[in-house]
């Protein structure tokens, strides 16, 4: 008798450790999706992060001359008299203007290009990467 409480107690035992062993089955896929969709979402936002590139590059040639600008306006020139701000003014919308009537096209090109891109990448369904 004692051979069939032992078979009975095994039984139960392996019972207990199945049960176990699907609860820890379920545990690591929903482990595993979890990690799935937070990579999504990192690569999202990388994505958003790396749009943004190609903007800088664009506005940090233009940036720093007008940041060296206001950094060095307050520094007295050896007595010399303060400019007019109204030539200033004038100067800066003419040099503005120009710079537009250049660079005015290849903005619109990037700002089109960039966003046909975007709307592709949104447009796709997970149906046509299959």
């Amino acid at each position: 008798m004692a051979g069939i409480s032992k078979i009975a107690e095994l039984e139960a035992r392996r019972r207990a450790l199945v049960t176990q062993s699907e609860i820890w089955r379920e545990t690591l896929k929903a482990d595993i999706e979890n990690l799935r969709l937070y990579g999504n979402s990192v690569r999202k936002r990388f994505d958003k992060v790396r749009s943004v590139g190609p903007w800088l590059l664009l506005a940090l040639p233009a940036a720093a001359p007008l940041l060296g600008l206001f950094l060095h306006r307050n520094e007295k020139k050896n007595g010399a008299p303060e400019p007019s701000k109204v030539k200033g003014g004038i100067a800066t919308a003419l040099l503005g203007f120009r710079l537009y009537r250049k660079y005015g096209p290849m903005v619109r090109n990037l700002v089109t290009h960039f966003a046909s891109r975007r709307r592709a990448t949104e447009d796709h369904t997970p149906a046509e990467n299959i």
